[in-house]
């Protein structure tokens, strides 16, 4: 796993672990997790490489169900990391990526954790957005750039080399109407 951005955290309550990630993330886009230590006693995230770091799961025909992949032992460290009392780390599921949030849906990560002699359970569920393929009609129109201004979408968007070519041969056209349209599109880009 790929451990960084290790920081001295205000603790909140005793006995405490938090795992934090945006709700939604677009596939094929880096998850990161922070886990927070909140209590006074440093716990261990252990090494689980080559697999993924902590545990997945996604949610499919009304259960969940494990989320597993594996990558090449010369990628990942077979360290465990502690993280310190009131300090926090992030962690990046890098190389499993891909692999392991490859779908939309509901997604679980837990991590299991030693505390005060008892093995406790910390999690966080997230969500798989599909990213979004914009076509010509869409880009002319012109309101594509107030949605994503308002960020009411949380989407990844995709303009294909194509749309910005037709886009281009529009713009061109010798119909002054057409030609309007194309290099409003164009403008919006």
């Amino acid at each position: 796993a790929q451990f960084f951005g290790i920081g001295k955290k205000a603790p909140s309550s005793p006995d405490d672990v938090e795992l934090f990630a945006k709700n939604k993330f677009t596939i094929g886009k880096e998850v990161n997790i922070e886990i927070k230590n909140h209590t006074e006693t440093p716990i261990v995230v252990p090494s689980s490489c080559p697999k993924n770091p902590l545990t997945v799961q996604m949610y499919s025909n009304g259960e969940w169900a494990l989320k597993e992949a594996v990558v090449d032992e010369a990628l990942c460290s077979k360290d465990p990391v502690e993280i310190a009392g009131n300090q926090s780390i992030v962690v990046a599921f890098g190389q499993w990526n891909k692999k392991v949030f490859d779908q939309e849906g509901r997604y679980r990560i837990s991590l299991n954790v030693e505390l005060n002699g008892k093995t406790k359970e910390f999690a966080k569920e997230i969500k798989g957005l599909k990213p979004l393929v914009l076509d010509t009609s869409v880009v002319i129109d012109g309101r594509i750039a107030d949605v994503i201004e308002t960020r009411v979408i949380d989407n990844q968007l995709i303009m294909p080399q194509f749309v910005i070519a037709e886009l281009q041969t529009i713009a061109d056209s010798s119909d002054r109407l057409r030609r309007s349209k194309g290099r409003r599109g164009l403008d919006i880009l």
